[in-house]
């Protein structure tokens, strides 16, 4: 399988790994100039740095998921979600990120849907404590992380105007997938300004929410 991620207004971004959102996104704003350091330490250090000016916000969750390891299309439903005080979401194709975090234990790259990890109520000493047990994937017990799978899903974020967007199918609807790997920026509605929660896809910033999940089941054939 293969996500996709389409921002408000940018080209939509294939990953094979995983993409994330929030301070997990905004690290790598600083990792680039402390890889010198070590891939451990360099990752530690970006992270205290994009906590000094992260505000944590609530995220609204429109997902769409079938039972579990049901392929697409199979008994889909929708359901919407309201996250508090987002530290990250980590939206993952498969389990590991960021110098070697297990951050998604449960994902599997063959099941045809997304797992959507979310660290609520974390700052930077919390998640300096979590570290640990996060490089382990000893972490999905612990009070504030939650999983959630999906074949697709819409991250907003709460009660800011205009993120309910009118799109094909009606607002916040996930029945009508982009077409072809450029963003459409009409689907975000006009005169909307782009929320400041950083977005990344295997590393790479690929813009802020909005934003659009898919899973393209089977999308890469593997030769053993």
């Amino acid at each position: 399988d293969v996500g996709r991620v389409s921002c408000r207004g940018a080209r939509a971004h294939h990953f094979a790994n995983i993409s994330s959102v929030g301070v997990s996104a905004s690290s790598g704003r600083h990792v680039g100039g402390l890889k010198a350091l070590g891939a451990r330490v360099a990752y530690g250090a970006a992270t205290a740095l994009a906590f000094v000016r992260y505000s944590p916000p609530a995220l609204d969750l429109e997902l769409q998921s079938g039972d579990a390891g049901s392929r697409r299309g199979e008994a889909e439903e929708t359901r919407v979600e309201r996250m508090e005080r987002v530290a990250a979401l980590c939206v993952a194709n498969c389990e590991y990120f960021g110098g070697g975090f297990r951050v998604a234990p449960d994902a599997d790259p063959r099941d045809g849907a997304l797992d959507a990890v979310g660290l609520e109520g974390f700052g930077l000493s919390g998640f300096a404590l979590l570290g640990g047990k996060l490089r382990a994937g000893e972490h999905m017990d612990i009070p504030g992380v939650s999983n959630r799978r999906a074949t697709s899903l819409l991250v907003s974020v709460a009660d800011e105007p205009g993120h309910a967007v009118e799109r094909p199918g009606g607002p916040c609807s996930l029945r009508s997938p982009l077409d072809g790997d450029e963003g459409d920026a009409s689907l975000w509605g006009e005169d909307v300004p782009p929320a400041p929660i950083d977005v990344e896809a295997d590393g790479e910033m690929v813009g802020a929410l909005p934003a659009l999940y898919e899973c393209l089941p089977g999308a890469i054939d593997v030769i053993c």
